[in-house]
Order: structure tokens, then sequence, then C-alpha cells
């Protein structure tokens, strides 16, 4: 009954938008650079690519496949990830 939710397919895995967190700090991305986090990239609605960010600016993410300008996707981690003590 996968209608029920938001989800994707990427490179035969199915990704649930429920069961993770948007980035939307700069401190978020640096958790998620410093601990390798593999990065969901939404792109109008679809999952587009999921890796590892390398670094990032004010307007861009950048991934070892390419550079994704922050305001046309919304990057997701799993909810655990985030977690900051």
């Amino acid at each position: 009954m996968l209608s029920a939710f938001l989800y994707s397919e990427y490179k035969g895995r199915v990704y649930f938008m429920n069961e993770t967190v948007i980035v939307e700090t700069n401190q978020q991305l640096e958790v998620c650079i410093g601990n390798s986090v593999e990065v969901e990239v939404w792109f109008q609605g679809e999952l587009d690519l999921v890796s590892k960010v390398i670094s990032y600016n004010e307007n861009v993410v950048t991934f070892a496949e390419g550079h994704y300008l922050k305001g046309n996707v919304v990057l997701r981690v799993g909810k655990s990830t985030l977690l900051l003590s």
C-alpha cells in the first residue's frame, strides 16, 4: 500500500519522505559533510539523487555528481541523522 506515502524509487531502492527530515541550515549541512551522510536530493517532487555533500555555499550544494541550486531542491536525510547534542 505504497500510495498512502510520498515515495520515490532511486537505483532500485524505495525512499519514503515521511522517514526523513529536511536539511535546512548550514549546521545541518556541516553535520552531513562531517559524518559522510547520504543526502536525498528532491527536485520538483521527484527523487533526483542520493549522494554525499562535498561542499556548499549560500546558493549551491555540490555533490560528486554535480551542483544543485539550493532554491530548486529539497535536501532530506534520515530522521535520526540530525539529532544534535
